[in-house]
């Protein structure tokens, strides 16, 4: 069991995945879970007590292999929703091998909601820059819409 935030790399870094990294049939999964049966979900749905919010939370050391994919994934998702704020995939890049440039592009990359309005969920930040933790980033994420990384660079 994991209880400090300091653990994450270090069990990431012991226990190193011998295969490929296919991340979208899992988030397509919790997602559908979070989705609870729903075609959508909806501020409003939210504000009423029917649904709630969502952070799904992601740490790689590299590239997923199925990037196609969880690009196509994130354009559905956001049509399933009618407000970027319901859902945030927050990306937490670990180590050295990580693709920062194809990283930064998803989380400027802008495609849109159920309402045809920009619709970012992607949060991208390598775990070097959390000095605040993951809890003030997905804070950042609630209440600020400019949640640029630091050092940002293409």
């Amino acid at each position: 069991m994991i209880s400090d935030p300091e653990q994450v790399e270090d069990i990431f870094l012991e226990n190193r995945p011998d295969a490929n990294t296919f991340v979208v049939p899992t988030l397509h999964h919790c997602f559908e879970l979070w989705l609870n049966g729903r075609e959508k979900v909806t501020v409003q749905d939210i504000k009423e007590g029917k649904a709630k919010g969502a952070f799904f939370i992601i740490y790689t050391d590299g590239q997923f292999d199925d990037s196609l994919a969880f690009e196509q994934f994130i354009q559905e998702a956001c049509l399933r929703i009618d407000d970027q704020r319901i859902v945030k995939i927050l990306i937490i890049g670990l180590g050295k091998g990580v693709n920062v440039k194809f990283f930064d592009s998803l989380d400027l990359r802008k495609v849109k909601d159920a309402k045809g309005d920009d619709c970012d969920i992607v949060v991208f930040e390598l775990a070097d820059n959390l000095d605040e933790g993951i809890i003030e980033l997905m804070q950042r994420q609630l209440r600020d819409t400019s949640k640029m990384r630091k050092g940002f660079s293409l």
